[in-house]
């Protein structure tokens, strides 16, 4: 089976949850192609996409595998230099790591209330691990999944803010071309899936 997917999701989640697929089902073989760019899934002859996006192409099928969750994080060199921010209006006088495939409006809310800005910064990139090194090095503020900030945050390399605001989350899909689902070794695929990032 041919399978893509974003780097950093990929290296986070899908291919330790892969290697799991591997020990149940030994007989199944998987190309694995990591990159943040968009393929053709027909084209290219995919069985299965992951992408970090709605669907867009009515000529696909997609299954919603999860919502991850994010979270707004600087480094602790970074929030010497500049501040902290405790409120969400000081968030416009500060840098940002910028991560090009998504939108550059960053949302939050707290209950009924709801805040947005549009983020620029003087470091953008279109790779997520690299968004989170340019964190890491002081470069400013970023929205970044818990996966990846959580283990940061407990090094001391990352640290959070804001964390009584709620962060728009990802939305993670499992897109595959028309008819394909009829595949035993997709069907089996997908409940993989579903069940290793219910459990995330």
């Amino acid at each position: 089976m041919k399978i893509t997917c974003p780097v950093n999701l990929g290296l986070q989640v899908i291919v330790p949850a892969l290697n799991k697929f591997r020990r149940l089902y030994p007989l199944i073989e998987l190309n694995v192609s990591l990159s943040d760019e968009v393929v053709n899934i027909i084209k290219d002859g995919v069985d299965l996409a992951i992408r970090g996006a709605p669907l867009l192409d009515s000529g696909l099928q997609a299954s919603k595998l999860k919502t991850f969750e994010t979270c707004l994080c600087g480094s602790p060199e970074y929030f010497r230099r500049r501040g902290r921010p405790i409120q969400p209006e000081e968030l416009y006088d500060h840098d940002w790591v910028v991560y090009t495939p998504a939108a550059n409006t960053v949302h939050l809310s707290q209950g009924n209330k709801s805040f947005s800005l549009s983020v620029h910064g003087a470091v953008s990139t279109n790779n997520a691990a690299a968004r989170t090194i340019f964190l890491e090095g002081g470069n400013g503020i970023g929205r970044i999944p818990m996966y990846d900030a959580l283990p940061r945050i407990a090094n001391g390399s990352l640290e959070r803010i804001l964390p009584d605001y709620k962060c728009t989350g990802i939305d993670v899909y499992a897109v595959f071309p028309p008819g394909t689902a009829e595949s035993k070794k997709l069907r089996l695929l997908l409940d993989f899936m579903k069940t290793s990032f219910a459990r995330f």
